[in-house]
């Protein structure tokens, strides 16, 4: 039913990886009320998104945790932070990579393939997973510039 009324809407948040009950009242009260504007949903950090503020601040700390970057190879050549790279089509066969008992944070570019891999780890039994709102440009923006921005 709520599908069918996001759709009558033409409110795009599942297509932007947006799944959560909340973000789609929002969206829907939004569009109702006349202030939706699409994309508005891939801003909207969600509960389990970390921001790259707070990222910032767990790697100067030093704590442990699993930095995943879901993006292309090519991607990552162009553009890191660091972190391990498996692109999110080879995450399902790959997950016994990783520790599902460490702390971990997905980014890609901007942050709707990074919440794909957080749902693929949270079916694989990951507790502790987040994605990085905003992704690599988010970084690139507020957090060190010379980290090169790119078109796909």
């Amino acid at each position: 039913m709520i599908a069918h009324a996001l759709h009558r809407l033409r409110v795009p948040c599942i297509e932007h990886g947006t799944s959560s009950i909340s973000s789609i009242r929002q969206a829907a009260s939004e569009k109702l009320s006349g202030n939706y504007k699409k994309g508005n949903l891939r801003k909207t950090t969600m509960a389990n998104d970390a921001t790259v503020e707070e990222l910032k601040a767990l790697l100067d700390s030093g704590a442990d945790l699993e930095l995943l970057d879901v993006r292309e190879v090519f991607e990552c050549e162009i553009a890191t932070i660091g972190g391990r790279n498996i692109p999110l089509g080879e995450l399902p066969g790959r997950v016994g990579e990783l520790d599902p008992a460490r702390p971990t944070i997905v980014q890609c570019k901007s942050g709707g393939r990074s919440a794909e891999g957080v749902k693929i780890l949270q079916r694989a039994g990951f507790e502790n997973v987040r994605n990085l709102a905003g992704g690599i440009d988010a970084w690139s923006d507020r957090i060190d510039s010379s980290v090169p921005k790119y078109q796909l």
